[in-house]
């Protein structure tokens, strides 16, 4: 029967975590950049959308009124939002596109490379067991990626929702569902899986970075 705590659990996955986050420290800080530069940009959407509200309200007018008057103002005002609109749908594609990138360039490579340099003999013959060395590598990157990914679709979603009217977001259209929900999760954890299981199975940095095009018999 065995003795084994979730409390040791912890302590065994506590070694390899930190080694793997010296090795990749740059990995986890250009990440998170990128991550609010990208969460700037989408509020920055918002509030140039709520600009164009009130300019469009200054002027006394509606989109369904009739008076020649408002004719440009309602047009500008749908222009304005258009642009928006589709400057938020191309972050929804990107948010759609991260898991892959995320799951070939960093969850691949991260267990190829020490298959490819060696170092993944040494690291086997320190106290942690190869499922905690596996194991160490999937929670780092799965605890980050999904936290990000979980913040980015939320203020997605509230920017979107500031576009409503003239432009609401459908959610059978491409950039929302994806983008949207439990399925960016759903496709960052599928990613990252599928990646660090070419890594193990490749086991080259290189072949790892585009694993879904691989030739057989890299």
């Amino acid at each position: 029967m065995s003795t084994s705590t979730p409390t040791t659990k912890v302590r065994t996955l506590r070694g390899p975590s930190r080694v793997l986050l010296r090795l990749h420290r740059r990995i986890p800080w250009a990440a998170g950049a990128a991550a609010v530069a990208a969460i700037v940009c989408m509020i920055a959407v918002a509030i140039l959308a709520d600009r164009a509200v009130a300019d469009l309200a200054g002027t006394g007018c509606t989109l369904s009124s009739l008076t020649e008057a408002c004719f440009q103002p309602a047009r500008n005002y749908t222009d304005r939002m258009l642009g928006l609109s589709r400057l938020l749908g191309y972050a929804g594609l990107a948010l759609i596109a991260l898991p892959t990138l995320v799951g070939a360039f960093v969850a691949g490579p991260m267990t190829a490379r020490e298959w490819e340099t060696g170092s993944i003999k040494f690291s086997w013959t320190q106290s942690a067991p190869p499922s905690a060395w596996l194991t160490a590598r999937l929670a780092v990157l799965a605890v980050p990626v999904v936290g990000g990914i979980v913040v980015l679709s939320a203020v997605l979603t509230w920017s979107r929702s500031r576009l409503a009217y003239p432009f609401p977001a459908i959610w059978e259209d491409g950039s929302a569902f994806g983008a949207t929900g439990t399925v960016p999760v759903a496709s960052a954890l599928l990613a990252l899986a599928l990646g660090s299981l070419a890594g193990l199975l490749l086991r080259r940095t290189v072949p790892a970075l585009g694993w879904p095009c691989s030739p057989p018999g890299w």
